[in-house]
Formats: C-alpha cells, sequence, structure tokens
C-alpha cells in the first residue's frame, strides 16, 4: 500500500512539474561602452554626491533658501543622463572668483584704457 501511495505522489508531483510553464534563459552581449558606460555613471554620481555634501556647498543652498537634504535627493533621483550632463559642467564651472587667462587679459586691457582716459 506505501509504495502504491509512494508511486501516486511521484506521478503527481511530476505533472505539476511539467505544468509549470518552462522559462528560456536568454544571453546577450554586452558591448564594453555599456558596461564602462555604467560604471561611468555611477562614478560621476558619487562625485556629484560628494560635491553636494561639502559645506560651501550647503551653505550656498541654505543661502538660496534650499533644503540640503531636499537637494541631495533630487540628486538621487536623476537619470544617468543628466548627472553625466551635470558632473561635465562640474569640470567646466568656475571655482570662487578666479579669472580665466582670457579674462585677465580683457581687464588688465580695460583698466589701462580707463587709465589713459582719465
Amino acid at each position: 500500500m506505501k509504495s502504491k501511495t509512494g508511486k501516486v505522489v511521484n506521478a503527481a508531483l511530476l505533472a505539476a512539474a511539467l505544468a509549470l510553464p518552462l522559462q528560456q534563459a536568454r544571453a546577450e552581449i554586452v558591448s564594453t561602452e555599456e558596461v564602462a558606460g555604467a560604471a561611468q555613471s555611477a562614478a560621476n554620481r558619487e562625485r556629484v554626491m560628494e560635491v553636494m555634501g561639502r559645506a560651501e556647498v550647503e551653505q550656498g543652498l541654505v543661502k538660496l533658501g534650499v533644503d540640503p537634504q531636499a537637494a541631495k535627493a533630487r540628486v538621487a533621483a536623476l537619470s544617468e543622463a543628466e548627472v553625466n550632463a551635470l558632473a561635465g559642467k562640474l569640470d567646466s564651472l568656475p571655482a570662487g572668483a578666479r579669472l580665466t587667462h582670457t579674462e585677465f587679459v580683457l581687464l588688465i586691457i580695460l583698466i589701462i584704457v580707463l587709465a589713459i582716459a582719465l
């Protein structure tokens, strides 16, 4: 009797296993650019969040009436393209009151012209 019950249970389990939908495994080729792009996006996001954590940035946000924690949450919600664009702008923005060489030369020329005119 025990073997007949075991056979019925085995048959039921086999039928249940065969009734389950089969899933296919998919393997796709991932390009190096896609992998590098994802890694670069993660690095850019960390860099932007690091800048947002600086004391002078937080003080500037408070002066503008923006909650620093809300600003960090918004940065965390940015898409990869937006983070990459923002990280690219961080390199081109001037730090403090530093002048570029062109601006410095124009300022010297302006001072000389004003000194001659007065």
